[in-house]
């Protein structure tokens, strides 16, 4: 723990700092003051540190002990879209935050071939690689993103995907991105 005499340099040296960088860098100081917070609560509210625990920490404690699940479904076609909340910026600062995020998932039965026992690992891997190759072809869009800003965002966005679902896979790129310009399939 810093006395009060140390905190006070440290402040001093942390203001010098400051100020030799706004007369070396103005961009630069203009970026760090325009700073945002990276870590979000459900409801949108920045999560900032605070003498008990940096940021971070309180958003990892979020992030493990709440429900992140807002809704999760299936597809005719045996896919998982889910979506959840994330909790940290994924906008990496362009745009406003997007702390919740909507992924659709291929159907699979071979995952965890690692976990194989080591007499049935080779199996296993090959009957992963020939479900990868399959899933390429016929669920192109498998691992597909979509993020946004609040809950009521990705509730209507699950659901705009959901009914967009209903459309086979192989005919989803042509139908929505190269006919409707819907750039989510793209």
């Amino acid at each position: 723990m810093l006395g009060r005499d140390d905190q006070d340099r440290l402040l001093s040296g942390v203001e010098k700092y400051l100020d030799a960088l706004e007369r070396e860098s103005p961009l630069l100081m203009e970026n760090v003051a325009n700073f945002r917070p990276r870590y979000y609560r459900r409801d949108g509210k920045p999560i900032r540190s605070n003498e008990l625990a940096p940021d971070f920490m309180q958003w990892a404690m979020l992030f493990e002990t709440s429900n992140r699940v807002v809704i999760q479904t299936h597809t005719l076609y045996g896919e998982r879209l889910s979506t959840v909340w994330l909790g940290m910026d994924q906008s990496f600062f362009a745009g406003p935050p997007l702390i919740f995020e909507t992924m659709l998932f291929a159907p699979r039965k071979h995952t965890r071939w690692i976990l194989a026992p080591e007499e049935k690992k080779e199996e296993a891997r090959a009957a992963f690689e020939t479900e990868d190759e399959y899933i390429k072809i016929h669920f192109p869009h498998d691992q597909l993103q979509c993020r946004y800003r609040n809950e009521e965002d990705a509730h209507e966005g699950h659901e705009k995907l959901m009914m967009q679902c209903l459309v086979p896979p192989r005919w989803r790129k042509f139908l929505f991105y190269t006919i409707g310009r819907d750039t989510t399939w793209s």
